[in-house]
């Protein structure tokens, strides 16, 4: 019922029986991937300024509104709203909430899991007993069915994408980088392109820090060639440029699970040995190469990057042949400290 109160110059209109309900859309909480905890100082955003957000210590959460001025044709209509989760370190969520027609309040439970961003395990590999570094040594990290990357992937890829095991062999006549690129760079400058041409793979730099990147088109500016795998580092000028073959050894493991690009560690439905892989993306434009394993420099100093989505790891390290069956090694455990993007591991080898 509405009536008009007359004060003075001015007429009111009053309605003493409006119901308006401020009600909880949904709640959830906010957790850690690897370590199902909490994530101090996560925040959520909505796309619609009109739902209000209540975070709370341990991760949970609550959005809440006026049900009728949100959705208001609810009995016959059915709406949508985005929720995004994030916090430091982590790689943010968003989710499309559905609110089916004629759907009552609170709706189902909206949990997130966010992995911490890949990080960084460097160090150095020296001989326990004089401190010498040693040079070329091998640094894996020990994980069933895994693989560990000398340089991290360059797309994501769906879970179940062939992993091929193979060789990576020089083609031709070697080259070099021209002019530094930038990480991320589609183009590189090099000192020439006699011979090359597009789905030819290129490996850049030293064997520390060898990245494999496939061309798209050649030119038309002279000496330039066009990528179509993106460098995941910078390229220096000077770095050494050499066409290789991949050849398939006629084994593979699928993806046990979806990767994102950055990743350092590729997680497999089996076993597989390899010096060299091949991730065969159903998109032909998405196929990369890489190097399995990393390499101590000359001065002993190794590097592993996109190491994320495990709480610990277990690093070994192997002296370089000769001889040809290793004499010294290092196998250390790490609980992996997300909130560091480079984690400090050195690696004293002991005889085995």
């Amino acid at each position: 019922m509405s009536y008009q109160i007359i004060v003075g110059q001015a007429t009111y209109t009053v309605v003493d029986d409006l119901t308006d309900t401020f009600q909880v859309l949904l709640s959830g909480q906010v957790l850690s991937a690897e370590w199902n905890e909490p994530l101090p100082g996560f925040q959520i955003n909505v796309d619609r300024p009109d739902i209000f957000v209540k975070t709370m210590a341990g991760g949970f959460f609550a959005l809440a509104g006026h049900v009728n001025q949100l959705f208001p044709q609810l009995d016959s209509t059915a709406y949508a709203f985005d929720v995004s989760a994030s916090a430091a370190n982590t790689v943010g969520q968003t989710v499309t909430i559905a609110v089916p027609m004629g759907s009552t309040f609170p709706l189902a439970e909206q949990n997130f899991s966010l992995n911490y961003v890949p990080l960084r395990v460097q160090g150095r590999v020296t001989l326990a007993a004089t401190g010498a570094p040693v040079a070329n040594a091998a640094v894996t990290i020990d994980l069933p069915n895994a693989l560990t990357l000398r340089s991290v992937s360059q797309f994501e890829h769906a879970a179940g994408t062939p992993v091929r095991s193979g060789s990576l062999s020089p083609s031709g006549a070697g080259r070099a980088v021209a002019q530094t690129a930038p990480r991320a760079a589609l183009t590189l400058q090099l000192d020439n392109t006699a011979g090359l041409a597009p789905g030819f793979i290129l490996r850049l730099g030293a064997p520390a820090a060898f990245l494999f990147v496939v061309i798209d088109s050649v030119g038309p500016e002279p000496g330039v060639v066009n990528l179509r795998t993106p460098a995941t580092r910078t390229v220096t000028a000077g770095e050494p440029a050499q066409r290789v073959t991949f050849t398939p050894d006629g084994n593979s493991q699928p993806l046990a699970e979806a990767i994102p690009a950055g990743l350092g560690l590729l997680p497999l439905g089996g076993s597989l040995a390899a010096g060299a892989v091949q991730i065969d993306d159903a998109s032909p434009a998405r196929v990369e190469y890489h190097a399995v394993g990393a390499l101590a420099d000359s001065q002993g100093y190794y590097r592993l990057d996109g190491i994320g989505r495990r709480r610990s790891i277990t690093l070994r390290a192997l002296n370089p042949p000769p001889p040809a069956t290793p004499t010294h090694q290092a196998v250390q455990g790490w609980l992996v400290n997300p909130r560091q993007p480079v984690n400090i591991v050195d690696l004293p080898l002991t005889p085995i």
